[in-house]
């Protein structure tokens, strides 16, 4: 499991966000998953048309259609237009994981830049991360690091996560408790090896910290049903 260190940082994260950022992106509390129920692609679009059709799905789950945001290419030269440009490599489209992980921590970007005040914390790419999950997708960056992993271990990965992988389980971990996920909701797209390190993380939270939960249960919604 991570440090205490990390869950003290996280918990501190989570509760700035959801004081500071603009309510509609933080309304929903679901876990988003790599399957067709969340993401029923049209299986005729190819290219910028089947990047923009993920985007979309992304916006949606995150709470942030109402947000100008949009997708760019990277290569290609960007017509004026107001909003906030999300970049990506038109690779990722063979990888879609990496894709709608590369979309939500560009949105996540926005979300932690357009808060106010600002961050206890400084502005890194850990934060950044950590608003990706809390949106609803840290299902996704434990995916994206096991390809990149089985790449080689020197590979470049301008998608992979900035949090390590027991941090990004912990994360996903806490997520879980505070939305009432049951667990089997979310260990039936983690590797064998993940689910240990997630299970080890919902036990730890658990027990030893208590006062990071009440803490944040008092400032999430509502969750939508049952946990465990």
């Amino acid at each position: 499991m991570a440090p205490g260190g990390f869950i003290d940082w996280l918990v501190e994260a989570w509760a700035w966000l959801r004081h500071a950022a603009t309510p509609s992106a933080l309304a929903r509390r679901h876990i988003v998953t790599p399957t067709p129920v969340d993401f029923p692609i049209d299986p005729q679009l190819e290219g910028e048309d089947l990047a923009e059709d993920y985007f979309l799905f992304v916006r949606e789950h995150a709470g942030l259609m109402d947000w100008p945001l949009w997708v760019l290419p990277e290569g290609e030269d960007a017509q004026p237009q107001e909003g906030f440009p999300i970049p990506y490599d038109p690779s990722l489209l063979d990888n879609p994981c990496a894709l709608v992980w590369r979309f939500a921590r560009g949105s996540a970007y926005y979300v932690v830049q357009t808060a106010a005040p600002p961050p206890p914390m400084d502005e890194d790419e850990r934060l950044v991360d950590a608003t990706a999950i809390y949106l609803g997708f840290g299902l996704f960056p434990t995916t994206v690091m096991l390809r990149s992993h089985r790449r080689g271990p020197f590979v470049v990965c301008e998608s992979c996560p900035a949090l390590s992988e027991p941090e990004l389980l912990t994360a996903l971990a806490l997520y879980g408790i505070l939305g009432e996920i049951p667990d089997r909701t979310i260990e039936a797209h983690l590797t064998p090896r993940a689910r240990s390190v997630y299970r080890a993380a919902v036990k730890g939270l658990l027990r030893h910290h208590a006062w990071g939960l009440a803490r944040l249960r008092g400032l999430m919604p509502p969750p939508r049903g049952p946990y465990r």
